[in-house]
């Protein structure tokens, strides 16, 4: 009996570790897909707005893009910082 518990003990503490390197490498994954994202939109799309749409159009739509990039990386960050109990003064005191 004591060989199961030792494997499980095991187990548990390998799948424990693996998705805790699971979850920071698709943490980096996201930011590293947004970051090339953002590159290639101020790289190549911002060049092209204004000669297409005309300068106010496409000054238009690059601010669009950064209040877009900046509530993706906002939210996406603060999902993953903060406990599922947290903030405290959210838990309703019945």
């Amino acid at each position: 009996m004591a060989v199961i518990d030792h494997l499980e003990s095991c187990a548990n503490s390998l799948f424990f570790y693996g998705m805790k390197t699971l979850g920071i490498a698709l943490g980096y994954g996201i930011y590293i897909l947004i970051g090339l994202q953002v590159y290639a939109y101020f790289k190549v799309v911002a060049f092209l707005l204004p000669s297409r749409l005309g300068m106010p159009f496409g000054l238009v739509w690059v601010s669009l893009g950064l209040i877009i990039l900046f509530n993706t990386l906002f939210n996406h960050f603060f999902a993953m910082i903060i406990k599922p109990t947290s903030p405290s003064d959210l838990i309703r005191i019945e």
